[in-house]
């Protein structure tokens, strides 16, 4: 941003009045700051999300099926987790907030966005597929209520088999138990 703005001598928007440009700057800071503020209020989804995964994790680890380096992680996130928890009840005297929920949501979102970014392509491959089977109905004369009834019950079970093979591929990974 420091670039562009040097580079355009100091306005990102050069067709916008220099005004207007730094009203907007203004209202987008505060918005993102109220919507930081507005994710103090999902602490406690955090603890309910979190503490099962950890505890899982941590389970997990104790019996041996994780890396150490990974159970001491759960074991100090799900601690904090639970340590904080009973000072956020209404009227809350602590916030996770911006230094608890954003960043643990960042590092699950990290850890979590390759398993994401494949199940995302065996759903978006088994839909086109799904949507070609249909298209291929309709050319034959179907209605589409006709087709799409005919195309989805002829893919269900491909579609199950592969949603789970893929699940049942990545459960040792997810657990940290490859080799």
């Amino acid at each position: 941003v420091v670039l562009v703005l040097t580079a355009t001598g100091g306005q990102l928007v050069p067709d916008v009045p220099l005004w207007l440009e730094r009203t907007l700057a203004i209202l987008a800071g505060l918005w993102f700051v109220n919507l930081t503020n507005f994710m103090d209020g999902l602490d406690w989804m955090t603890v309910a999300e979190m503490v099962p995964i950890l505890g899982a994790l941590l389970a997990f680890g104790l019996a041996g099926h994780l890396p150490e380096e990974a159970t001491l992680v759960a074991a100090a996130l799900l601690g904090g987790l639970l340590g904080f928890a009973p000072f956020n009840r209404p009227v809350a005297r602590l916030f996770l907030g911006d230094v608890g929920s954003l960043p643990i949501g960042l590092i699950v979102a990290v850890v979590m966005l390759a398993e994401v970014l494949m199940l995302i392509g065996i759903v978006v491959t088994n839909a086109i597929v799904l949507i070609d089977l249909v298209n291929q109905y309709r050319e034959k004369g179907l209605t589409a209520r006709e087709a799409t009834e005919a195309g989805s019950s002829r893919r269900l079970r491909p579609i199950l088999m592969t949603a789970l093979a893929t699940i049942f591929a990545l459960t040792p990974l997810a657990l940290g138990i490859t080799g």
